[in-house]
C-alpha cells in the first residue's frame, strides 16, 4: 500500500499558532506526506494443515506536531512578518517491521507474532510543543499565574511485542 498526503494552507492564516501568523504553503500538522506498507506472505498446505508466514513493513516519512513544523516558519506580524518560533519540529519518518507463523486446522488457527521486529525507537506524536519546556523570551516553562509550567512530552511508539493467538471458529 501507499498514500500521498500534501495537506498545506492556501492561504495566510492569521492567529493560526499562538500570536503567529503561518503563511500560504505551510505544511499541515499531524500527517506523513508518505506511508505505506509491504507485506510478503507465504502459505502452504501441510499434511492438515494450513500454514502461512508473513514477514511485513509498515513506513511513514516525517510529521509535523504544529503547521509548518521547524521548517515553515510563521512570521510575528505586529513586528513587520518577522520570523517567528513556537517550537515546532519535525518528527522523523519510521520503518518497523513484522513477522508472524500461523497454523490452522479445521476451526482452529494458532498465531505466533513479533510487532516492531528490530525494537526500533520512534516517535508517534507530541504533547504540546518543546515551547513548554523553555521560552526564549521569558526563560524556561510557561508562567501561568506564578505557575511555571512545563508541559511537553512525546508519544512513543510500541517496543518489540511478541505473543501468540489462538482462534476457534464456529
Amino acid at each position: 500500500t501507499y498514500a500521498n498526503t500534501s495537506a498545506e494552507l492556501t492561504e495566510r492564516a492569521p492567529g493560526l499558532v499562538g500570536p503567529f501568523d503561518a503563511l500560504a504553503g505551510a505544511r499541515l500538522p499531524g500527517h506523513a506526506e508518505h506511508q505505506g506498507s509491504v507485506n510478503l506472505i507465504y502459505s502452504a498446505q501441510w499434511s492438515d494443515y494450513n500454514v502461512a508466514f508473513n514477514y511485513g513493513v509498515i513506513f511513514t516519512s516525517d510529521v509535523y506536531n504544529i503547521v509548518g513544523g521547524a521548517e515553515d516558519p510563521l512570521v510575528d506580524a505586529t513586528a513587520g512578518d518577522a520570523p517567528a518560533d513556537r517550537g515546532g519540529e519535525s518528527l522523523p519518518g519510521y520503518g518497523v517491521q513484522h513477522v508472524s507463523l500461523t497454523v490452522g486446522k479445521d476451526n482452529w488457527t494458532l498465531q505466533a507474532y513479533i510487532d516492531n521486529l528490530a525494537n526500533k525507537y520512534y516517535l508517534t506524536g507530541t504533547k504540546g510543543s518543546r515551547r513548554f519546556l523553555a521560552d526564549e523570551l521569558n526563560g524556561p516553562g510557561r508562567d501561568i499565574n506564578g505557575f511555571t509550567q512545563r508541559s511537553y512530552g512525546q508519544n512513543v511508539g510500541t517496543p518489540l511485542t511478541a505473543g501468540v493467538r489462538l482462534n476457534y471458529t464456529f
